[in-house]
């Protein structure tokens, strides 16, 4: 069987380009030698690599030359014999593969987050997955603080976590951590039994949110909450947003997707780093009839029926919006949002404290926007948030105690 002249002349340019360019193998794998040690640290901070010649003098160099000359070796070979597409099939899924397996070390992974925050990429995000490549070392019982921009600006986690000592306390908060979102990232909160699971929580999450936000969940995406996100949907949503459904898949088992946005702020400031601190979204409210998203409600019962299963306590602070900017439309969903809430208490499937129980004294001039609190705010939240955890935790410590002598 003859072969195809364009396959031909693909082949020949092919052989073209190994004759004059075969060195380029070799040679980028001994400037990737160069670079590893403090230039490359360096350019993952955002400020200019170095080379170190040094380096040039290893083993290591020997080894990456050899490969470079292996793979041109290689591709000569596959050039002189025709491969079957089953084949071709076969050694793209393989690399395919092979790189899967390299982007999910835990090296690789620190240093393309680091790279990936200091060149202005979602910083909560990146803190995410920065945490989750350490680990978690504490064997007892953790907070684990979960939830929106309401937690990402309210909770200072330095001062909770003296408030709590020796309890650990563990973020996992990102602005637009929706309960959708909270389900979709599943696998990033290391929940474990004995833990509490503490999360704010007002009328303002679960109105008019977005059906499917697949752009959200890219990035934090995880196998463990792929089906429940899809349950929760319903199948109508996940019908009309197929695309992100495909989207949303592929980031949930591949980590190469999940990195994808990452890599395309690494790339547009590929030599120097453009740092951002990050800001509070804080959009307002027409005044207008507001519609109640379902679906989020719907996760937010899923992911409570997940902390039960688990052995996790579930704490839910009622969140608050500045009275200044308080809209009609908000406060007629804010009855019913109370009495889920209170009903979802009743069930036992969550601990509801509402704002008279935090007595956290916010006031007006606590506000830097319509759902975010100040500096001054932050501290009062704080300190409410940890005297409730406590006194919460010491209650079940007792109630544990008590079982036990009985």
């Amino acid at each position: 069987m003859e072969m195809d002249p364009a396959m031909i002349r693909v082949r020949e340019a092919e052989r073209r380009f190994l004759q004059c360019f075969w060195w380029v193998f070799p040679a980028t794998g001994l400037v990737g030698v160069m670079l590893t040690g403090g230039g490359f640290w360096a350019w993952v901070s955002g400020n200019r690599p170095w080379l170190d010649w040094h380096r040039l003098w290893s083993w290591r160099a020997v080894a990456i030359c050899v490969g470079g000359w292996a793979i041109v070796a290689l591709w000569r070979g596959f050039l002189w014999r025709r491969m079957a597409p089953w084949g071709a099939i076969a050694l793209v899924l393989a690399g395919l593969a092979c790189a899967e397996c390299a982007v999910r070390l835990p090296t690789v992974q620190a240093a393309f987050w680091l790279a990936a925050r200091s060149r202005g990429y979602l910083p909560e995000v990146c803190y995410i997955r920065l945490e989750e490549a350490e680990g978690r070392s504490a064997e007892d019982g953790a907070v684990i603080l979960v939830g929106s921009s309401q937690m990402v600006h309210g909770v200072d986690v330095q001062l909770l976590k003296e408030i709590l000592a020796p309890r650990d306390v563990i973020r996992r908060v990102c602005s637009g951590m929706w309960a959708q979102a909270m389900l979709a990232m599943w696998g990033r909160i290391p929940f474990r039994a004995g833990d509490v699971c503490v999360q704010i929580r007002s009328a303002f999450d679960f109105l008019e949110k977005p059906e499917f936000d697949a752009d959200w969940f890219r990035p934090l995406a995880s196998p463990s909450g792929w089906s429940a996100v899809f349950r929760t949907a319903g199948w109508q949503i996940a019908a009309k947003h197929w695309r992100q459904g495909v989207d949303y898949t592929l980031a949930a088992f591949s980590e190469c997707w999940r990195m994808r946005d990452g890599a395309i702020a690494i790339g547009r400031s590929f030599w120097k780093g453009e740092r951002k601190p990050p800001l509070p979204g804080g959009a307002g409210w027409t005044e207008r009839e507001l519609e109640w998203s379902d679906w989020q409600w719907r996760a937010f019962e899923e992911a409570a029926e997940r902390l039960e299963d688990a052995g996790v306590a579930f704490l839910v602070f009622e969140g608050d919006v500045n009275p200044a900017m308080q809209t009609k439309g908000l406060q007629d969903k804010h009855g019913e949002f109370l009495q889920r809430m209170e009903d979802g208490e009743r069930e036992g499937k969550w601990v509801f404290i509402p704002l008279e129980e935090q007595d956290a004294g916010i006031g007006e001039g606590d506000w830097v926007d319509m759902a975010h609190v100040n500096a001054a705010g932050c501290e009062k939240l704080t300190r409410a948030v940890g005297r409730v955890v406590r006194e919460k935790c010491m209650v079940e410590r007792n109630r544990t105690l008590a079982g036990g002598a009985e």
